[in-house]
């Protein structure tokens, strides 16, 4: 448990990110296995993509005869499968063909391609990851080896996952009273904007790329890398940079596809908090939480708030303090002026 305000020192987090400070034993062990476009850097990758062309497919234009004739039992055409692993996955040097959780992250980001553009171009069916993944291994002959293990695959690749830190920040208004929340897609929870961490990437750079995918909101300059709160969740490391004075007027869009359902202001007074009993939900065991609140208005089950509930308490603390420096700080700019105006 990590909260850092304002300060040079850190309970260790390390100050910076992946080329300043130190990483956690964790991302340590992480990045001695990690090859160049491991994990979540494909997803930086992809999003590039996206901003540059928007593009979809490029697959040859077929009549509605001609790609029924190669539909397969997936539902997918030949056609498609094989455009997705030419693109995302059999180009790889073969070395790199034995490392099957970087295949599963290749396979991912050929996934969020279908999702994206194939499946709205062709009305196809929105095969979740586990099944696509199925496919694909079905489909590229070098991966027909490892099927009868698939499933114990994904399995290490959600776990491996899940371990890799993730990094975000918490938006604040100018008053300090309200917070900005996102909620994805096939979820109805509601979070900080966040996400995993790439390969040597500075903490507050990812936190900052992260809110600018889900929010379309530039933080750079509105976060300190020595300002922020950090939790252990699940074996992962969550770090949130706190972000202050952000424009309510701003109009939030996500640059992402397919990610974000929903960006909305909550009060943070109305933010539920843990308890000490124990509960499980489905970001693990963090305590109990009241059954539901009301925010703005409307009553809600608080479990939605499930990975924002270990970040509230320190982040009422955090913003008691910075009203009381801001009081201070008016206080002394009154007696300055009053000094600078007064008689000699």
């Amino acid at each position: 448990m990590v909260d850092t305000f304002n300060t040079n020192t850190t309970d260790g987090g390390g100050g910076g990110g992946g080329n300043g400070g130190h990483l956690c034993d964790v991302h340590k062990k992480q990045q001695q296995h990690l090859q160049p476009h491991h994990h979540h850097q494909h997803q930086q990758h992809y999003h590039q993509q996206q901003q540059q062309q928007q593009r979809v497919t490029t697959l040859p234009k077929t009549t509605a005869t001609s790609m029924a004739s190669s539909q397969q039992p997936s539902g997918i055409p030949i056609e498609i499968l094989d455009d997705l692993a030419a693109r995302f996955i059999i180009n790889i040097p073969q070395r790199e063909r034995d490392d099957l959780i970087r295949l599963c992250f290749l396979i991912e980001q050929a996934h969020w391609h279908y999702l994206d553009f194939i499946c709205p171009q062709h009305q196809l069916i929105r095969h979740n990851y586990t099944r696509f993944t199925e496919i694909m291994f079905n489909h590229i002959p070098f991966l027909n080896q490892h099927i009868g293990r698939l499933a114990i695959i994904v399995s290490k690749w959600k776990d491996y996952k899940l371990l890799v830190p993730t990094c975000g920040a918490i938006l604040l208004d100018p008053t300090l009273s309200r917070v900005l929340l996102v909620q994805g897609y096939g979820g109805r929870s509601w979070g900080f904007p966040k996400g995993k961490i790439n390969e040597n990437e500075p903490y507050v750079q990812c936190a900052a790329r992260e809110v600018k995918e889900e929010t379309g909101y530039d933080a750079t300059a509105g976060i300190s890398d020595q300002c922020y709160i950090e939790r252990r969740i699940n074996e992962s490391s969550v770090r949130l940079y706190i972000a202050k004075d952000v424009d309510p007027m701003f109009a939030f869009k996500p640059l992402a596809r397919n990610e974000i359902k929903e960006i909305r202001w909550f009060a943070v007074d109305e933010l539920p908090v843990r308890t000490h009993l124990p509960t499980t939900t489905a970001a693990g065991s963090i305590g109990s939480i009241t059954n539901s609140v009301v925010v703005a208005g409307n009553t809600v089950n608080a479990n939605q708030f499930y990975s924002v509930v270990p970040f509230v308490k320190a982040l009422r603390r955090w913003i008691a303090r910075e009203r009381q420096q801001r009081k201070e700080r008016e206080a002394d700019d009154h007696w300055a002026m009053t000094t600078a105006t007064a008689p000699t």
